[in-house]
């Protein structure tokens, strides 16, 4: 999967941030919460420039995290359908 850095953006619903990974054509939403994003940086407080930056230079990982969430799911009886989202636990 491969992430689009333009599609990264601040989300209040809930609180992250938020974008699109593509593998072939399905395009599936990444969420990365708010409480990740702050026991990675070890701040309590971030605008929502900052975090979406913080995403963005962590990309890889989230490709990477995503990638192996969808072939967790392949294996599975619940196979990843085109708009699923898949919501970042841990970088």
């Amino acid at each position: 999967m491969q992430a689009h850095p333009d599609t990264i953006h601040f989300d209040d619903k809930p609180w992250g941030v938020r974008g699109y990974v593509y593998e072939n054509s399905s395009r599936y939403t990444f969420t990365v919460p708010e409480d990740i994003i702050f026991a990675k940086t070890g701040k309590s407080v971030l605008t929502p420039s900052e975090m979406v930056e913080f995403v963005k230079s962590n990309i890889s990982v989230i490709e990477e995290y995503c990638n192996k969430y969808a072939k967790k799911r392949a294996g599975g009886s619940h196979p990843m359908l085109n708009g699923d989202e898949i919501i970042i636990t841990q970088l």
